[in-house]
């Protein structure tokens, strides 16, 4: 028998911090700070897209609540009952193209600003 899958928190848990310690190895620490969302400047327009059964759902929700809390220029798209990656998966489904018009209005209208 096969061994019973972890809670969709524990996963999620286990895939974030084994990325963690990724850039832990490659860096000397810094590199979360450097990558915080408050600190580019000028910050561009950002389109957040998530899966509702992506593991990384919870993280990607927080990760626009937080920039729009900042007050910046932030529009966050989620697909229910799709996974991580769902586009490269089955590229010619409906939510796929659902996505590629937000991403083609999106780039078109600078993410709903007029910029220069």
């Amino acid at each position: 028998m096969a061994p019973e899958a972890p809670a969709p928190a524990a996963a999620e848990r286990v895939v974030v911090d084994e990325c963690r310690g990724v850039l832990f190895v490659y860096s000397d620490g810094a590199v979360e700070r450097k990558a915080g969302p408050g600190f580019a400047t000028p910050f561009v327009p950002t389109l957040v897209v998530v899966g509702g059964r992506d593991l990384l759902r919870d993280r990607a929700v927080d990760y626009a609540a937080r920039l729009r809390a900042m007050g910046k220029p932030v529009e966050a798209l989620e697909f229910e009952g799709q996974q991580h990656g769902f586009f490269t998966i089955d590229p010619w489904s409906t939510a796929s193209g659902d996505l590629m018009r937000a991403v083609k209005r999106f780039v078109d209208t600078d993410g709903g600003l007029r910029l220069g």
